[in-house]
């Protein structure tokens, strides 16, 4: 008999009386339905699950006492009377199914009898108390339970299976087991069902996840480079796989049942690796290295668990390290050739751990440390905490540049040192070292900086001195870029020669700033500097910022700079050595025909001597003749009037004595006053701009009268419909630029506001006969005159005028350092009656220069306060006043200071301008007790006081000549 068979011997009584219990619970409680259930159902069933119990964990124990044989097949139970469920009543195996499943501890637990009402529920999947639902039909927890109406109907028809199913609790989603088994009757039919339902989740999920390391396994075995196999205890291969298999040509299953190594290796290698196999059938673990083909694998065996300890096969993998090798090889390599370069370089290298001490550090490092601190490097030397005994300045500062370099910063200084006892400077860089993001270390390098920093010193000067000469040279430049002519610099002389400032032209193409007058002479200018480089001396038009052209002589050189060509423009301003030498020319042309008027006139006045003599004659001779008498008078006029314009002509070829004097040059025009007054008529005012200050100059009074007069007579022909004259003195310095010599000049200026000319008139103003007059109006002798008096003076002559904007005229003559001479002083006081300002004061000054006491007053008011305030005597009153005026005057100062006698300044001409020729005025004659200039004025005062000094002689035309010293 069977140990199972004598175990179910043994418990024949306790069955039966187990099953007794569980059909009499069952029959009592089979009236749940109806309300007749027995009180003691419960008890009774409670009493069979204990009885069940007790029995199911003996026959557990009797079962686990009596070990089975691993060859010994297990014996099937017999079909007979003797088995446990054979004496077993009907219903005593779902019992011990429901008491198995209680032991689990199921989320759920429900018998149905066959019916289709609830016998037993239990667990905390039916979300309700089960007292609610024992007795009830099963449709309402089908209600609660939806999936359980899919698997009734099978379930009651006596089918054993089990689900998978998965709902909603409140921790999330989790997964249920439910285990369908069935009841039956005493005669075997389906009488119901018992479904147990288990929480498999955290199961499942266990599952999967072994499902998925298993797959991942899997996958990298196949994936792996490498040959991974098994063998047994006689070193036959069990199992082999991995992708490095296809890489020597070989099949997995073409090896399995070999011996390890056979067909791979000769006997040499083989040999080695058949030991090692060995060695790990014996438990040791051996690591080894095998050629195969001419690749290196790295072969690890370890063995396979076994009884006794003793490996019943061994587990091995080898690694493909071919590539590996190659590149450790390559490494040390490269290795060697950085230890090379690191101890062959200029440079001092060096690096440092997190904790400042040295890792690498080059020889000239070692050396820098030595000959600048003092310091002997090693690998692992606290670099720099050596420095702190000796150079703690130094330590602070590297230590300093440490922290910056740990903290992530490329750190860049500047440092110097005495090397071989010179001082040389170094340039500093640190950088941090980071191995995965993490910063471990800091490498630096010193390089000796100290060529480097004398060259950029010496080219720091040169670009000083080449900007301080390139910006203080006097001919303007200019540099720009050749394709569009941008503008990349200037100097101080282009700035002020273009009129633009800096900011103004900087950036900018010339096109932009219209800097040359014509766009066609950029286009020349750029074909010729891209055929041949360069362009000299090329004359070209400059456009200021006003305007204004200017004349320059432009020098162009194409080089190269920053990669792009460009041009360095040289301008010399030509334009006033242009008018310069236009003016020499035509100083030129006028002394050529000034020398041949002169020449003429010279040899026309004997003819006209001639012929005058012979008139004389003829006069004489006439006997009474009438007729004879009068062509002789007519010969005589048109001889003498020819005689006037050879005068002229000898005074433009400046043929004619001067007898030059001393003049004040204000004084001297003030004395012109009335001739120019009658020379120009009612209808032209005549205005006085004299600056007292002016000077004195050199010049013959006769000739100065006569360009004035020459001047006046012309601007009175260019105001037909009247207009102002205006005389100004002024004190110039002059030179070059108005194309005079350097000096100081007195300027005489007569301005018109008539007509004006043209350039072309302007051009041709000074040549002898050129008039603008009609026919028969004019000789064209009276500016020539002007021009060859003052230059014949030693001055200059300057002309501007525009058509509608009148003209004026410019008189520079020589500025003497000494004031003109006076007569000796006189003790008299002189009362000055003027009201034009300008007219008094220089009355004022000439008397006072003559040594009187002047009492200035600008009317009568104004001279009756003077006489009342003035304590001496006063002898004489000047005054510009008419004939009515003077009368009334007297009256006034007679009352004030009897005696007291008035003196008119100028006497009043006559109405209308006198009789001129060819441009040149006669001033008319000044009655008696009149001062007919300033220059006469003094010797008048004196001849009206009494005090008579010798003055000068009539002039032949019946004007008191001006005083001469």
């Amino acid at each position: 008999m069977s140990a199972r068979a004598a175990q179910h011997k043994a418990l024949p009584l306790g069955l039966v009386l187990l099953g007794g219990l569980v059909a009499l619970a069952s029959s009592l409680g089979a009236g749940a339905g109806t309300g007749l259930r027995s009180p003691l159902a419960g008890p009774l069933l409670a009493l069979a699950v204990a009885l069940l119990l007790w029995g199911a964990w003996g026959l557990r124990r009797e079962q686990e006492a009596a070990p089975r044989l691993a060859d010994e097949p297990a014996p099937e139970a017999p079909r007979t009377a003797e088995a446990p469920e054979a004496l077993l009543p009907a219903r005593a195996p779902e019992a011990l199914e429901a008491l198995d499943a209680l032991q689990e501890a199921p989320l759920l637990l429900v018998t149905c009898d066959g019916r289709g009402r609830v016998v037993l529920a239990e667990g905390e999947a039916l979300r309700v108390p089960p007292r609610r639902l024992v007795g009830q039909p099963a449709a309402g927890l089908m209600e609660l339970l939806p999936w359980l109406a899919a698997s009734a109907p099978r379930a009651l028809r006596g089918e054993r299976f089990t689900e998978v199913v998965e709902e909603e609790a409140e921790g999330g989603p989790r997964v249920l087991e439910l285990r369908f088994r069935p009841r039956r009757d005493s005669g075997g039919r389906p009488a119901g069902f018992l479904v147990v339902g288990t929480d498999v989740t955290a199961r499942q999920r266990r599952e999967q996840e072994l499902a998925e390391d298993k797959a991942r396994q899997r996958l990298l075995l196949e994936q792996l480079p490498a040959v991974l196999w098994t063998t047994d205890e006689r070193l036959r291969l069990t199992s082999v796989q991995g992708t490095a298999l296809a890489s020597l040509g070989l099949d997995a299953q073409g090896l399995m049942e070999r011996r390890v190594g056979e067909g791979l290796l000769d006997g040499a290698a083989l040999r080695p690796l058949r030991a090692q196999h060995r060695r790990a059938l014996n438990g040791e673990h051996v690591s080894s290295e095998v050629n195969v083909q001419g690749r290196t694998f790295r072969v690890v065996l370890e063995p396979l668990p076994g009884a006794g300890g003793r490996g019943p096969g061994v587990l091995g993998l080898a690694h493909d390290v071919t590539d590996f090798k190659r590149s450790e090889r390559e490494l040390r390599s490269s290795r060697a050739d950085l230890s090379a370069l690191l101890e062959n370089t200029q440079d001092a290298l060096w690096s440092v751990d997190r904790e400042g001490r040295v890792v690498v550090a080059n020889s000239f490092f070692r050396e820098l440390a030595r000959d600048a601190f003092d310091v002997e490097l090693r690998p692992g030397s606290a670099f720099p905490e050596m420095l702190r005994a000796q150079h703690p300045e130094a330590a602070q500062r590297w230590e300093a540049l440490y922290a910056r370099a740990r903290a992530g910063e490329h750190v860049t200084d500047e440092q110097e040192y005495v090397v071989d006892g010179r001082r040389r400077a170094y340039l500093v860089s640190l950088y941090p070292i980071r191995d995965g993001g993490e910063i471990v270390g800091v490498s630096g390098f010193s390089k000796d900086v100290t060529l480097r920093r004398r060259a950029e010193e010496a080219l720091r000067q040169s670009e000083e001195r080449f900007s301080r000469i390139f910006h203080a040279a006097p001919l303007p430049i200019l540099l720009a870029t050749l394709h569009d002519g941008r503008v990349l610099d200037v100097n101080d002389s282009f700035v002020e020669a273009s009129g633009y400032s800096r900011a103004e032209l900087l950036g900018h193409t010339t096109r932009e700033l219209s800097l040359w007058m014509e766009p066609q002479e950029r286009e020349e200018l750029i074909s010729v500097l891209r055929r041949e480089g360069r362009l000299v001396q090329r004359e070209m038009h400059l456009r200021r910022k006003s305007g204004e052209q200017r004349v320059v002589l432009a020098s162009f050189v194409q080089v190269r700079l920053l990669g792009e060509d460009c041009v360095v423009a040289l301008a010399e301003d030509i334009t006033e050595h242009q008018q310069l030498e236009e003016r020499v020319r035509q100083v030129a042309k006028m002394e050529a025909v000034g020398q041949l008027a002169g020449g003429v006139a010279h040899d026309f006045n004997n003819l006209l001597t001639v012929i005058l003599s012979h008139c004389e004659r003829l006069q004489r001779l006439g006997g009474g003749n009438r007729t004879v008498e009068g062509s002789a008078r007519q010969i005589q006029r048109a001889a003498a009037r020819a005689a006037g314009l050879t005068r002229q002509l000898l005074a433009f070829g400046r043929k004619q004595m001067l007898r030059p004097v001393v003049l004040d040059a204000s004084s001297a025009l003030w004395e012109l006053g009335p001739a120019l007054r009658a020379l120009l008529g009612e209808g032209i005012r005549l205005d006085y701009r004299l600056d007292l200050e002016a000077g004195s100059i050199r010049v013959d009074p006769m000739q100065l009268e006569q360009v004035l007069v020459n001047l006046a007579a012309n601007a009175r022909d260019a105001m037909p419909h009247g207009g102002q004259l205006a005389l100004v003195t002024s004190h110039a310095e002059a030179g070059a630029r108005e194309g005079l010599p350097e000096g100081d000049y007195v300027v005489l200026e007569v301005q018109d506001s008539g007509e004006g000319m043209s350039e072309e008139a302007r051009s041709h103003l000074f040549e002898p006969f050129f008039t603008t007059k009609g026919l028969g109006e004019g000789s064209g002798l009276g500016l020539p005159a002007v021009y060859g008096i003052v230059r014949q003076s030693g001055g200059h002559v300057r002309v501007d005028s525009a058509p509608g904007q009148g003209t004026t005229f410019r008189l520079y003559f020589p500025r003497l350092a000494a004031p003109a001479p006076r007569a000796a002083a006189a003790p008299e006081a002189v009362l000055v009656i003027e009201r034009e300002p300008e007219l008094r004061a220089l009355v004022q000054r000439v008397l006072e220069g003559e040594g009187f006491t002047v009492l200035p007053a600008h009317d009568a008011a104004d001279a009756e306060a003077r006489l009342r305030a003035h304590r001496g005597r006063v002898a004489l009153a000047v005054a510009d006043l008419d004939e009515a005026e003077r009368e009334r005057l007297s009256a006034q100062l007679a009352a004030l200071r009897p005696g007291l006698r008035l003196m008119s300044l100028h006497a009043r001409a006559p109405q209308g301008p006198p009789p001129a020729h060819d441009g040149v005025a006669t001033a008319s004659a000044a009655p008696a007790g009149v001062a007919t200039s300033l220059d006469a004025l003094p010797r008048e005062v004196r001849r009206a006081l009494g005090d008579e000094l010798t003055g000068g002689a009539p002039a032949p035309n019946g004007r008191t000549k001006p005083l001469l010293h």
